[in-house]
């Protein structure tokens, strides 16, 4: 505007998650997401900006290794063309399976009927990299995960990959 009348204030917006979004990461080989069991386990790592350790082992009611978190809080600014990223990082010797959801338990506005699951991942490839790490000698491999939280609130497992 070139107007010296008028002034023109710029607005700005930023769009954010209505809801918590969680995940559960277990063995690929047990048996999870089937029957409900044990997803709503206690919250693990210390919590950062960008990463999550996972550093304690957590066991269902069943013996079988289990991890649930927050990966992204309700309010979490989901801005620009990218959206929001989290990654997760942990020490672990076997496949997985993840199941992320909405952590709506108890809230009244999340709609009625609506599936809470956002996506379920299997991660493979980590025992067979662990076996081959074994045999040069070096220990179970640090396995990243990588979620992204796109500004139309779908979320997706950016990347998963395993390094000694």
């Amino acid at each position: 505007n070139l107007s010296t009348a008028f002034r023109v204030r710029k607005v700005g917006l930023t769009d954010t998650s209505v809801y918590p979004v969680n995940v559960t990461l277990t063995s690929l080989g047990d048996e999870v997401g089937s029957g409900g069991k044990g997803l709503l386990g206690g919250l693990f790592g210390k919590k950062d900006k960008k990463k999550d350790k996972i550093e304690e082992d957590e066991k269902d009611a069943s013996g079988a290794w289990l991890k649930t978190t927050t990966l992204f809080k309700a309010g979490t600014a989901v801005d620009g063309r990218h959206g929001a990223k989290k990654t997760l990082a942990l020490s672990r010797s076997h496949d997985l399976f993840i199941k992320a959801y909405y952590d709506v338990e108890g809230n009244e506005r999340f709609p009625a009927g609506v599936d809470t699951v956002l996506g379920t991942y299997n991660v493979t490839g980590i025992e067979k990299f662990t076996k081959e790490m074994a045999a040069k000698g070096i220990d179970s491999p640090k396995v990243s995960l990588t979620f992204r939280l796109q500004p139309s609130g779908v979320m997706v497992l950016e990347k998963a990959e395993a390094t000694a």
